[in-house]
């Protein structure tokens, strides 16, 4: 028989409400949601201007001893981390360090032909055209990544650099990995000194070692109707530290939205130049996958919600989820760090969005309309889609439809406009669109 499990949701509050804002609809709204999805703990902070004006905890950072969860409790926060080494690179792009449009092999000697060839330009905005390959689990010996990354051949390329966006975590890696060359430090220790260091981000670190001597909270997996548990081990793998991994806290992570909100400004002091802020929030590829204005920066995803243009960047690790999301124009900043696997508060950041500014009402995507395909063009998409220790799909023909299949599940594909086509995915729990790339020989890329 299976047995409902209630998570006790406590909070400790360490900042009080300023400017006049009620927070209660807000501090309700988290509540439910984390009880909704049987969630164990998150953390919520909003900034305003050059200031936090909201920053809580909420359930606990570890189930079985039951701590709580403060603004200064650190998380991993997955892919966070690449804004970070996007502006890492740039303030070294910015004193003359590297050059975003030359090729890495000038900095990082002893790559294959291809990815010598690539520049951080490509990388920093997902269009090298390089494979993504995460792994949350690998070596811990930060020197390893050197050896790793010389052992890619010119088969992690996928297509040639600035054709088409494409996500990649390897890719993340391999710009990190080209400033640690040039810097002549380990990536961690470059990131500490250029950025944490800088902006008084006291206890963020990318080692587990660092972090244990924090207040952590511990990532955690749940099942339908069962009792949630500890994630052992944690995530971590050094190879790719600059595109995952990284731990903080709310409250760091608020001085540098502070900093991004203020020009690269905080405390009164200029810590990240203003050309910095700027090129990150510059699309430099567009999504097609995604919303009509959705684009890529440099460590950042941007598109208007609610009328208004937001900058932003997600991040997951086993047991965790992350959200940073930026308004510029209206100089505030919502994040979000949760520990429990795959748990996304959506609904906690509209509430805060609403909370602090005058947005326009919230609408529904439209369904759209499916349209007629003909048995030719069926037939050109079908056929197996993979990358390399990521993920393989397939497209097959079944009873005159078009069926994609994906971790053994079954689902019709249905065309929604040129190169557009959707379906609902079983195991994502959601419409899932994807966009078709054709190549030279009329195959989709």
């Amino acid at each position: 028989m299976k047995r409902k499990f209630t998570i006790l949701i406590t909070f400790v509050c360490l900042t009080t409400s300023v400017f006049g804002q009620n927070f209660s609809e807000l501090e309700k709204t988290v509540r439910a949601e984390l009880q909704e999805k049987n969630a164990i703990g998150a953390g919520v902070a909003i900034i305003k201007n050059d200031r936090v004006i909201f920053a809580k905890g909420f359930g606990a950072a570890n189930v079985e001893t039951n701590a709580p969860i403060t603004p200064d409790t650190i998380f991993q926060i997955g892919s966070i981390t690449k804004t970070f080494t996007a502006a890492m690179i740039l303030s070294m792009s910015q004193k003359g360090r590297l050059k975003l449009d030359a090729p890495i092999g000038d900095y990082a000697k002893n790559l294959s032909p291809k990815l010598s060839r690539m520049t951080l330009n490509q990388l920093l905005s997902h269009t090298a055209g390089i494979i993504d390959e995460p792994d949350e689990y690998g070596a811990a010996d930060e020197s390893l990544m050197a050896n790793y990354i010389r052992s890619w051949t010119d088969d992690y390329c996928l297509f040639d650099g600035g054709e088409v966006f494409s996500y990649s975590n390897s890719g993340y890696a391999l710009a990190g990995f080209t400033a640690q060359e040039s810097g002549g430090k380990l990536y961690a220790d470059l990131m500490t000194e250029k950025i944490f260091q800088p902006l008084g981000m006291q206890s963020t670190t990318f080692r587990p070692t660092v972090a244990m001597t924090y207040p952590l909270a511990v990532g955690h997996q749940t099942k339908q109707g069962e009792r949630p548990t500890v994630v052992r081990p944690l995530p971590q793998d050094a190879r790719l530290y600059p595109a995952g991994t990284m731990y903080s806290s709310l409250n760091d992570l608020a001085r540098f939205a502070i900093a991004f909100l203020n020009g690269g400004k905080i405390d009164g002091k200029q810590i990240i130049a203003p050309s910095v802020i700027e090129k990150m929030s510059t699309p430099h590829a567009k999504q097609l996958s995604m919303a009509d204005d959705s684009s890529y920066g440099y460590g950042l995803f941007m598109n208007t919600r609610r009328g208004v243009r937001v900058v932003w960047h997600d991040g997951s690790m086993t047991g965790y989820v992350a959200s940073l999301l930026l308004v510029p124009e209206q100089k505030f900043a919502v994040i979000i760090l949760g520990n429990t696997n795959n748990v996304v508060l959506n609904k906690t950041q509209e509430k805060a969005m609403e909370t602090i500014s005058s947005l326009k009402p919230k609408e529904e995507p439209k369904p759209k309309q499916s349209q007629p395909l003909t048995k030719a063009e069926m037939q050109k998409l079908v056929g197996t889609y993979s990358q390399p220790n990521r993920f393989k799909i397939e497209i097959f023909i079944k009873d005159g439809k078009l069926y994609i299949r994906e971790f053994n599940q079954e689902m019709i594909l249905s065309k929604i406009g040129e190169n557009r086509f959707s379906f609902q995915s079983q195991v994502a729990k959601q419409t899932v669109e994807i966009y078709t790339q054709p190549a030279e020989r009329g195959k989709p890329a």
